[in-house]
């Protein structure tokens, strides 16, 4: 879930690197990275609170969340630590590659789309056997 939300996430900060401001394209990647985030937390007890159980299960259409406003706020608390880690992740890998982000970026401007083979190609060009903190 943690790659899913830096995954969202780094159309933001290339963006942010390439040009020092984004634009309104980044709404729905944060859109996901916040739904994930949430969830991780609401749904599956992983925020830093230590709080356990599906708050989903707390919810009516009508009241919204019956939590506490102090359990709410550590709940969302928890979402923006989920959110800012990632944030400052990413920073730190696409500030230290680049020279592989504006190549990645020149060849998907050329191609506009790339094949799996042909990424594992442009990391390879770079040194790299496989993407940073890549699960494969």
């Amino acid at each position: 879930m943690l790659a899913e939300i830096k995954t969202s996430l780094a159309s933001y900060v290339a963006e942010k690197l390439k040009f020092e401001h984004t634009g309104s394209g980044v709404n729905a990647d944060f859109s996901h990275a916040l739904r994930v985030a949430h969830n991780m937390v609401y749904r599956f007890g992983m925020g830093d609170s230590g709080y356990l159980g599906n708050f989903y299960e707390l919810y009516t259409p009508y009241h919204g969340f019956t939590l506490s406003e102090e359990m709410k706020r550590n709940l969302e608390e928890d979402v923006q630590k989920i959110l800012n880690k990632c944030l400052k992740e990413v920073e730190e890998i696409l500030s230290n590659e680049k020279e592989l982000l504006e190549y990645f970026a020149q060849q998907l401007i050329q191609r506009e789309e790339l094949e799996y083979n042909e990424i594992v190609e442009i990391f390879k060009k770079f040194g790299k056997d496989r993407p940073p903190n890549s699960a494969f």
